[in-house]
């Protein structure tokens, strides 16, 4: 065929169209239903509760005066993790404090410092107190500063040295700290000393390159909370005659690397691992913890920051001197259906964990009801349910199963998982464990949360159980895409398409599915059908060959007419040869017929 190269291109163009077009409604239908299953969790599935919490001496945490233990606990809105990907993290990765912002901090009028990539320095602005003579006291800001690896000064200067990539501590309460991805070193800028104190030059592989340093400077749907143990009191003011009036203090003094009078910073590296970071000596304290790793649908999920939808870090200091007391850690599964809390000692030992659970719904009746049972009086108490040990089952499980219609949402996310192209789909699979957590429930064409590729959290089976698994699931897509084939093969074929076309038809069928179904229909040939001379059966008629006999095309010559019509009449065209005998004086007869020739 004369046009295969156009042909050719026509497919493939309108291919990538629908493909694109095709999977704009599965995208959105796929994240409306995890959407509607997150945000419709169980209570008792989104937040952990440890306590006491394990890090505190004996003599502290059995204090007899406290009415109640210290506690850690840990709280996540899947709901507001998921409105936060997209254009809306984009912003906010692009926002004053964002990761990929070089304004570190900004407040009207007031406190700001951003990086001026031009000349290499930081230039920020603080602000003070001042004291007025009739008491109180306001707050006012400071001439502008300009720091860079040499030294602080109220003007621009070469002499100041030049950052390379430096990003902004968050949490830092003792000074303004900064840590050169180039360079290596944390840099405590300090405005009133006017000087810059820089740390040792990071040599190890991994922290040369910390991803989270911090903690966040605004909310983003977890929170991580520890409280030390507290005791009932009464409180200092309070009317003589009306009844005491108590409150809960706590027995120690305590801080959290989130508070202002914070020692230590977390840092976090590419593999999960926790170290601190001193602000007085700008020096690292290694193995303080990991981040935990919560449980998903079919196993364990990874404790690597890129695979966790949101986590978070506080580092535990008490007394007047800030003693490191322990470490606390949260993270969030990449599906954002659960949520595991670690809580780490002093010395990096795990003394306790938790993942969410929660209650199946077809128990809670039963335990609603013996609640009730409770309050009713000894002699109504003989028909009350007997009582017995709550159930719990998998958070994971539960927002997929257990909520009302969260089995027909998870079947409509299944469905539209089996719709997508069998090609894609293996290929999120593969890649599941290399997509960012955030940039997984925003991806058009691949589908890294599906079930399939959740798979690849049963990390105690191989790679071939895990493939087999997935093929297993998405087994009605594949079937799906083979009737698809058969049917495209065939039509192929009664269209008159070369073999080697129907191959490559055939394959992409079975490698997209329903878009190269759709592809097809829009792009097979249009021609009207002959019958061939040779064997009877319906042929092109823009081919040499039949495609199926391969017979010639044997067209009837066609000889031109030995005749035309003239104006006058019909004359024969060609002229008799005249006799010799014929006169000049001979006139023609125009009544004359048509000779033959």
């Amino acid at each position: 065929m004369e046009t295969t190269t156009n042909y050719g291109i026509r497919v493939l163009a309108t291919g990538v169209m629908v493909l694109v077009l095709f999977a704009i409604p599965l995208y959105w239908g796929r994240f409306f239903s995890e959407f509607l299953l997150c945000a419709r969790m169980p209570e008792e599935a989104t937040r952990v509760e440890v306590s006491p919490s394990g890090i505190l001496p004996d003599e502290i945490e059995n204090d007899p005066n406290a009415d109640r233990r210290s506690i850690a606990s840990t709280r996540m809105d899947a709901e507001s993790l998921l409105l936060t990907l997209g254009f809306v993290d984009y912003f906010l990765s692009r926002s004053p404090g964002g990761d990929r912002s070089d304004v570190f901090y900004y407040s009207p009028d007031k406190a700001w410092m951003y990086f001026d990539r031009s000349a290499g320095q930081i230039v920020f602005r603080d602000t003070y107190w001042d004291r007025r003579d009739g008491g109180g006291s306001v707050e006012r800001p400071t001439a502008v500063h300009y720091a860079g690896p040499d030294g602080v000064s109220k003007s621009a200067g070469e002499e100041l040295g030049r950052f390379h990539d430096p990003v902004h501590v968050a949490g830092a309460s003792l000074h303004h700290i900064v840590y050169d991805r180039k360079l290596h070193r944390f840099y405590a800028i300090d405005s009133e000393a006017m000087t810059v104190k820089a740390g040792a030059e990071l040599t190890d592989t991994i922290l040369r390159r910390p991803l989270v340093m911090g903690s966040a400077p605004y909310y983003e749907g977890l929170r991580l909370n520890w409280g030390a143990p507290m005791q009932r009191v009464l409180r200092e003011a309070q009317d003589e005659e009306s009844a005491p009036r108590y409150e809960h203090r706590f027995t120690i003094r305590f801080s959290t690397s989130s508070g202002y009078w914070s020692r230590y910073v977390p840092v976090i590296d590419a593999s999960g691992q926790i170290v601190l970071l001193d602000q007085r000596t700008l020096q690292l304290v290694p193995a303080k913890g990991t981040l935990p790793v919560p449980k998903t649908l079919y196993g364990e999920g990874s404790r690597r920051p890129s695979q966790l939808l949101k986590h978070e870090v506080q580092a535990i200091t008490i007394g007047p001197e800030h003693e490191y007391a322990g470490l606390l850690a949260a993270g969030v599964s990449q599906q954002g259906t659960s949520l595991a809390m670690s809580i780490f000692d002093k010395d990096g030992k795990l003394v306790a964990n938790g993942d969410t659970r929660a209650v199946p719904y077809s128990e809670k009746a039963q335990i609603f009801s013996i609640v009730n049972s409770n309050d009713m009086a000894d002699g109504d108490r003989t028909n009350a349910l007997p009582v017995r040990r709550t159930p719990w089952i998998n958070s994971a499980w539960a927002a997929l199963f257990e909520r009302p219609w969260a089995p027909a949402l998870t079947v409509s996310k299944y469905l539209l998982e089996n719709v997508h192209p069998p090609a894609l789909t293996l290929a999120s699979f593969l890649l599941a464990n290399r997509i960012e957590a955030g940039a997984s429930h925003r991806t058009l064409l691949l589908v890294p949360n599906s079930f399939a590729a959740m798979q690849r959290d049963q990390v105690r089976q191989g790679i071939v159980m895990q493939l087999l698994s997935a093929v297993w699931i998405i087994l009605p897509g594949i079937l799906l895409a083979v009737l698809l084939a058969w049917r495209v093969v065939r039509d192929a074929a009664d269209t008159g398409l070369p073999g080697g076309v129907r191959s490559l038809w055939l394959l992409g069928t079975l490698a997209f599915g329903l878009p190269a179904y759709i592809t097809y229909r829009m792009t097979r040939p249009k021609e009207a059908l002959v019958t061939c001379a040779n064997c009877g059966l319906r042929r092109r008629p823009d081919m040499d060959r039949c495609h199926r006999c391969n017979g010639p095309w044997d067209l009837p010559e066609l000889a031109p007419p030995a005749w035309r019509v003239l104006d006058g009449g019909a004359e024969s065209c060609e002229r008799p040869v005249a006799s010799e005998n014929s006169t000049d004086s001979e006139e023609p007869n125009d009544d004359s017929s048509v000779e033959s020739m």
